[in-house]
């Protein structure tokens, strides 16, 4: 079985490497288990916050938004019949997706990534790079404006 793992944020990077991996799926000979995943970079503890905010509403508002961060994904893979897990985290996104893939033992790492700076398209987000620089995985990086 190929496991990939499909990172997503909302963006419309990320619906294009959704995208991509409905349409590379034809490619792989074996089944593939697909783990959409979300990643939120930690909310800094500032002294006395607690008193404004408790932390179950901190949780509360981070799911939420981990899911309508995964939600375009999830409607795009049900409407294609793609079965898929999907988890969210805390921490520091590129890190935590590359924990997550050598803990799932995972063969694919799936992300959209947009051009930034004077060379539209040439240059990948500072997330991106973490992530290729440090990935013991494979990443598929699809551009949004490939698809």
């Amino acid at each position: 079985m190929i496991k990939i793992i499909l990172a997503v944020d909302g963006s419309e990077p990320s619906l294009a490497a959704t995208r991509a991996l409905i349409k590379h799926r034809a490619m792989f000979i074996e089944p593939v288990e697909i783990h959409l995943l979300h990643v939120s970079a930690p909310i800094p503890r500032l002294y006395g916050m607690h008193v404004v905010v408790d932390s179950e509403t901190i949780e509360r508002i981070i799911r939420e938004d981990a899911e309508q961060a995964m939600m375009s994904s999830k409607i795009l893979l049900n409407k294609w019949g793609i079965a898929h897990q999907s988890g969210h985290f805390v921490g520091e996104v590129a890190y935590t997706i590359n924990d997550y893939a050598i803990t799932h033992e995972a063969d694919f790492i799936y992300v959209g990534a947009r051009g930034l700076g004077a060379f539209r398209g040439a240059v990948l987000g500072s997330t991106t790079m973490k992530l290729l620089q440090s990935a013991k995985t494979p990443v598929v990086v699809i551009h949004a404006n490939e698809h």
